[in-house]
């Protein structure tokens, strides 16, 4: 049995000759129309169980990320322009657990944002997704205690700042993320390591090169991975440092 919340929200695409509504139907659930900016119809999603508010259409056009519950994995669905489902983001929790309040896509489309509400702990948290070779990575968790609840969060719409994200809390303080995509590498070596949730990545390319998201060696930890830094140390060897934000 799935929870079904009565939100109705209406998600544009970026060149404002669509927009999608989505909706609950007494009969099969949530679901979603696609209009033209006249208001005519011209798609209904296909029926999909578990779907779940918020929707969010990429400004690139081509997915519409909606949450959904299925009977053995949480995700963020993304759907094609004509309704049909075309891929997933497999989620790290279990929306029934820590419900999603919203999707935001940065205005390149490179940075999807998952904004969440643990009720247990009533702590917030953003996840931030990017895809490379048809893999989505978890980049960063912000963590956000009672204390400094979100009262809102966009991203920035001016050219060349658009992985710029501006939250406001509820108390009156503004925070500003920048984000910039650039990559290190161990000095004098082809090591490479990539940060997907709680694990790193390594690659050392000049052994191997294997296509991502596929790599050489995994290293599992027990929380989210937000940075890293690789130093070399006296004796040569590689001193790995992990970083947990919150």
């Amino acid at each position: 049995m799935f929870f079904y919340m009565q939100n109705i929200e209406i998600t544009w695409r970026a060149d404002s000759s669509y927009f999608a509504v989505s909706f609950v139907n007494n009969e099969v659930g949530r679901m979603f129309k696609i209009f033209k900016k006249e208001g005519e119809l011209v798609y209904i999603s296909e029926r999909s169980q578990g779907l779940q508010y918020p929707v969010a259409w990429r400004p690139s056009g081509n997915w519409i990320a909606m949450p959904q519950i299925l009977p053995n994995k949480s995700t963020i669905s993304l759907f094609e322009k004509n309704g049909l489902r075309h891929r997933e983001i497999t989620l790290p929790f279990e929306i029934e657990e820590e419900p999603i309040q919203s999707l935001r896509w940065s205005n390149d489309s490179d940075i999807l944002a998952v904004e969440t509400l643990d009720p247990s702990t009533k702590k917030q948290y953003i996840y931030l997704y990017t895809i490379g070779n048809y893999h989505w990575y978890l980049k960063q968790v912000l963590t956000f205690e009672q204390t400094d609840r979100i009262a809102y969060h966009c991203w920035d719409q001016r050219i060349g700042e658009e992985k710029t994200l501006h939250i406001l809390l509820e108390n009156g303080r503004c925070l500003i993320y920048r984000w910039y995509f650039d990559f290190d590498r161990f000095a004098r070596s082809g090591l490479v390591v990539v940060i997907d949730g709680a694990k790193l990545l390594f690659t050392d390319f000049s052994k191997a090169i294997p296509p991502p998201p596929m790599c050489s060696k995994e290293f599992q930890t027990d929380a989210y991975i937000n940075a890293i830094a690789m130093i070399k140390a006296n004796d040569g060897n590689l001193l790995l440092c992990v970083y947990e934000i919150g």
